[in-house]
């Protein structure tokens, strides 16, 4: 049955504009990307484009270069961003599931901020080259329910096909995969053969009302019988700051290009990322190769790290 879905602002939509939030990119696309050819293969509408924070570099869903996305449960409160527009099109009933993109909390702070269910897949899992972040943007389904995300999940996952990259130059991104599936999603009535990893240091990190909300969620997962279990990642915070070195580098070496035509149309929270002012996005610019270097070797060590644990 054909549903109605919303496509974030980041992925080509044949015939529109690819905007990435600005008010100056202005580039029709000439063919659906990946995810979006997938999505309409399984029997989807695209209804629209959904509003994005510049270039996705904010967390609020504020958005200073166009309108902000209301939060439907509280109008004065922040969406979360940057895939705003995604979360909030489903937490109004717009449509039941919208796609978009995460490099770094963009689909998981909107869906939270807005009441909804949104999927961060593993890197790789669904082909789609990113060319503003490729070594951490993926994408993934913003949904009302677990039951709309895995629906659109499972259209999006999956090695990519050689008919599907033919001539674009996209790498296949893991072709040796197991295929995705929701086996047992609709009985969770027991969950005594699921493992949920804790990791400590995000509760000694979260406000009280955070760590009591979440508290309740895992109390619920315990009642029906699954295991909670303690993860420690001794790197995790040289994570979080390779993170930010590599993802604010890519973004400012992708997107350099525009900045001598456009920088005065950036947003004013875009431009003034500091030290070094008007630069989008600003610290970006300030990693030289040493630092995007060492970053890589940071991850790289973490997610060793993080595999053996």
């Amino acid at each position: 049955r054909r549903r109605p879905q919303a496509v974030k602002d980041e992925a080509d939509v044949a015939g529109f504009p690819t905007r990435l939030g600005t008010t100056f990119l202005e580039d029709v696309a000439a063919e659906d990307a990946l995810p979006v050819a997938r999505l309409r293969r399984a029997g989807a509408v695209i209804v629209g484009k959904t509003a994005m924070a510049e270039i996705g570099s904010g967390t609020t869903g504020y958005r200073t270069g166009g309108p902000t996305p209301r939060n439907p449960h509280d109008a004065n409160a922040w969406p979360g961003g940057s895939s705003s527009g995604s979360a909030v099109a489903v937490a109004a009933g717009l449509v039941p599931a919208a796609l978009a993109y995460d490099g770094g909390g963009s689909i998981r702070i909107p869906a939270a901020l807005c009441g909804v269910v949104g999927l961060k897949p593993t890197f790789g899992r669904v082909p789609s080259p990113n060319l503003h972040d490729p070594s951490t943007g993926v994408v993934g389904p913003i949904g009302a329910d677990a039951y709309a995300t895995a629906a659109m999940y499972l259209a999006l996952a999956g090695p990519a096909s050689p008919e599907e990259t033919a001539g674009a130059g996209h790498p296949l991104y893991y072709p040796e995969q197991p295929p995705p599936h929701a086996a047992g999603l609709r009985d969770t009535r027991d969950l005594s053969d699921v493992r949920i990893g804790i990791i400590p240091e995000y509760f000694a990190a979260a406000t009280d009302e955070i760590v009591v909300a979440n508290s309740k969620m895992l109390g619920q997962f315990l009642a029906r019988g699954a295991t909670l279990v303690n993860v420690t990642y001794p790197s995790l915070f040289a994570m979080g700051r390779a993170h930010t070195i590599t993802i604010l580098a890519e973004f400012a070496a992708n997107l350099d290009k525009y900045h001598a035509a456009h920088e005065a149309d950036y947003a004013y929270d875009t431009q003034a990322t500091p030290p070094r002012r008007n630069r989008p996005p600003g610290s970006g610019q300030n990693f030289d190769i040493k630092n995007v270097s060492k970053a890589h070797v940071d991850i790289s060590t973490s997610r060793d790290r993080g595999a053996a644990a």
